[in-house]
């Protein structure tokens, strides 16, 4: 079974921030902005999280959050970077979700238990 047969059997508990992918390129494009737009080819799946100062997701394309449970607010964006979107699928979030300035996301069987943030 891998890492386990649900999500939850392996966690990261006790953590800053845990699994995250911040704006990479933020100092060098479009200071002191950035971009995420060229933040490809990350994942991570089946695995729960419980981060204390949430967990932030800034990519593009490709890089999927899969089979997870974020025991916090989720940032799908960095500050003013900008950002692209992605994939999320059989995903639980007990906090907020925070979708900044995305372009857009994908979502299947995802349940948003702390509501969505509006940008604004």
């Amino acid at each position: 079974h891998g890492l386990g047969i649900h999500p939850t059997d392996v966690a990261f508990a006790n953590v800053a921030k845990g699994p995250h992918v911040p704006a990479l390129d933020k100092y060098t494009n479009r200071p002191p902005h950035g971009s995420g737009l060229d933040t490809f080819w990350r994942s991570i799946e089946n695995v729960a999280t419980y981060p204390r100062h949430g967990m932030r997701w800034t990519v593009s394309q490709a890089a999927p959050l899969r089979r997870m449970h974020i025991g916090a607010n989720l940032d799908l964006y960095d500050g003013d970077a900008w950002a692209s979107g992605g994939v999320m699928a059989n995903v639980v979030v007990e906090g907020n979700v925070n979708f900044g300035g995305q372009q857009q996301w994908l979502m299947r069987n995802v349940d948003l238990r702390g509501g969505e943030v509006p940008v604004g």
